[in-house]
């Protein structure tokens, strides 16, 4: 497949997503969730399955005092609220659920958690540098594997492109639509980060092949070629997963359903990125040695 002849092109798609999701990040930014903000997760239920109806948000705003910082009030598919607050005792959660046994309808509680500010601030730095470290090795290690610090170079590029259309794409759920990140959202970006790197070193191995057994032919037949005898096993990889993900999405719950959207995101942007964006940027960097080399001449 003559795929590569206007490599440039596929950078003009990228931008097309891209750019979005830059802008998005920079005026919206990501709505933490209390796994690094801090602050309490209760989920109540009501005593009685006819009496769910009456915890509406607005019911149970009008009940809960300011003292208790209320941030969001939110319903699961099992018919149960989750409340958002600030850091609460026991003490204080007790008086909570009792204010709207009282004065709405009886609950239990499902679940409580709690996270202080102090360690959801930890979490952040631990994520960064879980993050950074990873993107590290990731260089370095096909600059070891394939002996050209270039392969590492379009590679991290490719990663990056992932990581920033999934998080632009939830800076924007999380501006319109609430979605918050947690520690599940960077399991699913350093899974996405593994993924993309999985599908990229897979064709970076053909072209290393292909290209030690024809020496004569340039890196964009290589390329071709490579892309054109791994793409099936690749898309047949991609959609068994994202068939999964799917069925996850759908069928998960709510406490999943974000996790799984990250996935889903992260494995289309994933297998895109391997063969159009690392690729191509492979390309460019072998066109702009060959361009200073015949500058130098």
């Amino acid at each position: 497949m003559k795929i590569y002849k206007n490599y440039w092109l596929y950078f003009f798609i990228s931008a097309f997503f891209l750019v979005p999701s830059i802008v998005a990040l920079i005026f919206f930014g990501l709505q933490s969730g209390i796994d690094f903000t801090g602050g309490s997760l209760l989920t109540l239920q009501a005593n009685e399955a006819s009496m769910s109806a009456l915890l509406t948000e607005d019911a149970i705003r009008a009940q809960i005092s300011d003292d208790f910082n209320l941030s969001s009030v939110k319903e699961n598919d099992q018919q149960q609220i989750l409340l958002r607050l600030a850091p609460l005792q026991n003490a204080q959660k007790d008086e909570l659920v009792n204010q709207i046994s009282e004065n709405i309808t009886e609950v239990e509680v499902v679940s409580f958690d709690s996270l202080g500010a102090t360690l959801g601030g930890e979490l952040i730095k631990k994520t960064l540098i879980a993050i950074v470290l990873a993107c590290i090795i990731l260089v370095f290690y096909l600059w070891n594997r394939f002996h050209d610090f270039t392969f590492g170079i379009a590679a991290l590029l490719g990663v990056i492109h992932d990581t920033l259309i999934v998080c632009g794409i939830f800076s924007l759920l999380g501006a319109y639509a609430g979605t918050e990140v947690d520690t599940l959202f960077v399991t699913a970006l350093l899974t996405t980060i593994s993924f993309s790197v999985h599908d990229t070193v897979v064709i970076y191995d053909r072209i290393r092949e292909l290209k030690n057994k024809f020496k004569q032919t340039n890196l964009t037949e290589v390329a071709e070629a490579a892309v054109t005898a791994t793409f099936s096993r690749s898309l047949n990889n991609s959609l068994t997963v994202v068939f999964m993900l799917l069925a996850l999405l759908l069928l998960g719950g709510v406490t999943l359903r974000d996790f799984a959207l990250a996935l889903l995101l992260g494995v289309i942007c994933g297998t895109y990125s391997s063969p159009f964006a690392s690729v191509p940027l492979l390309l460019f960097f072998d066109d702009l040695k060959k361009f200073k080399g015949k500058k130098r001449d």
